[in-house]
């Protein structure tokens, strides 16, 4: 028994440790207010509970579910019952952590030092805080995303079909967790094809199967969106950001991650898109090894919302949406400075460790004041989001609730996502200033209440005097946080 349990611990002593510190700082961050909770946040959380309650695929508006994936909001539904959310994410960046020691442990070069200073970095840094003190898709995605790696690294090892499919169905499930998941898919394809131990007729069997079932779920998730709103993936805008002006945000966002400045940040990407190129090529007709996987993943997903981020309108790139590639970025890192230390060069050993030690010293503290910065509002407020004093203890809410309005009344409102966290009913929101027929089905509506937040003003949506322009008001509701309108 002692046996048994020592080949449990103390391989994984560091992840023990570390996943244990990532948990209390999560039920710090969310001891005032509970999880944090965004607009994405609110349709998550509304489609799982229409999920629970009817079966019903819709989101806080009434409407089905189509800028997001519904693998998110089913995962809610089935585990709604068994944790807080909270200790679900606590769960699942635990998860992440054990399965970051275990990819580290599989590389060509490793260490059992650096991979816990590593593991430490990751436990307390303020990217991944910030994703998993929310109730955010990615939370999920990254957690599938460390799976998929390990376990096409099992398949590489002897091209097992069983393995292959195992994969494939991860992969399947990122996909339809977020619609990002897509660039995975040709990673994972482009690891089959570079297996060098099999034939090109079973490489495109493999390649074939590894496509097939990893786009079924995002197949037929899309033909689902197309049958019940005529679009794939919802209605979207042409990019307001070119290919450049995107480079510059990634470097903003690096520089989150790391003290540097945006100009070191892209030239510190350009380095490691180097370097995954290096390893690509190093172990081209080699063994495939998971540091090879790691370079085509993190190649794939940079690339992908780079493109993506360039044609179609985004938010600015964030650490949210670039967070996928956060711990391939730092796997990356972590390969380089194993190869360093195990240099039989003594010279260069050194160097490596100085470097490492005040590069990883300078990280950690600039993470330390991102925390600090961080905790400073939360500890007082709560989380950024709805969560947070000033929406749950909204006074236009808590109106609301005490005087119901008739469920027959059409409501629209500037942040309609908040009403139904705040209320549980569902309203429209107000049309974009420039989708034209959104603002012609408003107008066309004979009568209606308008519940405006002052703290809820979005630029992409008409303004309150636009709202109110060809409108008659009968009776109207004024609040230190908003106002409420009925009006003909």
């Amino acid at each position: 028994m002692k046996e048994k349990l020592n080949r449990i611990f103390v391989p994984y002593a560091d992840a023990w440790l570390t996943s244990t510190l990532a948990s209390f700082l999560i039920f710090l961050f969310t001891r005032h207010s509970g999880i944090g909770l965004s607009p994405d946040s609110i349709a998550y959380l509304s489609t799982a509970e229409h999920i629970a309650q009817s079966f019903s695929f819709t989101d806080f508006s009434g409407a089905p579910l189509i800028n997001f994936p519904l693998g998110y909001p089913v995962f809610l539904a089935c585990t709604k019952w068994l944790f807080s959310y909270p200790l679900l994410n606590s769960f699942l960046f635990s998860g992440l952590l054990f399965m970051n020691a275990a990819i580290m442990k599989r590389m060509r070069f490793t260490n059992t030092y650096i991979r816990f200073f590593f593991l430490l970095l990751f436990a307390c840094c303020a990217p991944l805080l910030e994703v998993y003190s929310m109730l955010w898709s990615e939370t999920l995605f990254l957690f599938l995303l460390l799976l998929l790696l390990l376990l096409l690294q099992q398949y590489a090892q002897d091209s097992n079909i069983k393995k292959l499919v195992l994969a494939s169905l991860v992969c399947s499930l990122l996909c339809s967790v977020r619609y990002a998941g897509i660039s995975f898919l040709l990673a994972g394809t482009t690891v089959i094809f570079f297996q060098p131990n099999i034939n090109w007729s079973k490489k495109i069997k493999h390649g074939l199967i590894f496509v097939f079932i990893t786009a079924s779920l995002a197949a037929f998730n899309v033909l689902r969106n197309r049958f019940v709103s005529g679009t794939l993936t919802g209605v979207r805008q042409e990019a307001q950001r070119n290919f450049w002006e995107n480079i510059h945000d990634t470097g903003a966002v690096i520089s989150y991650w790391l003290p540097t400045t945006n100009t070191i940040s892209v030239i510190i990407l350009s380095l490691i898109v180097l370097f995954a190129v290096i390893v690509i090529i190093y172990s081209f007709l080699k063994e495939t090894k998971i540091e090879k996987i790691i370079a085509f993943f993190f190649l794939s997903y940079i690339g992908f919302i780079l493109v993506i981020a360039s044609i179609s309108r985004f938010e600015t790139l964030s650490n949210r949406l670039l967070i996928p590639a956060f711990i391939p970025f730092f796997l990356l890192w972590y390969h380089i400075i194993c190869i360093g230390a195990a240099n039989a060069k003594k010279l260069i050993r050194w160097a490596t460790l100085i470097f490492f030690s005040i590069s990883y010293t300078a990280t950690q503290y600039h993470q330390y004041k991102q925390n600090k910065a961080s905790w400073e509002g939360i500890a007082y407020a709560g989380i950024p989001g709805y969560a947070e004093d000033m929406w749950t203890r909204s006074a236009i809410l808590a109106h609301i609730r005490k005087n119901s309005i008739p469920k027959a009344c059409v409501i629209y409102s500037n942040a309609n996502d908040a009403l139904y966290y705040g209320t549980k009913r569902n309203a429209k929101a107000l049309p974009h200033k420039d989708i034209p027929r959104e603002i012609k089905s408003y107008d066309h509506e004979s009568s209606l209440i308008l519940v405006w937040f002052f703290y809820g003003e979005n630029s992409d949506l008409i303004s309150l005097p636009r709202a109110l322009q060809k409108r008659s008001i009968y009776k109207s509701y004024q609040f230190n946080d908003g106002l409420l309108i009925y009006c003909r």
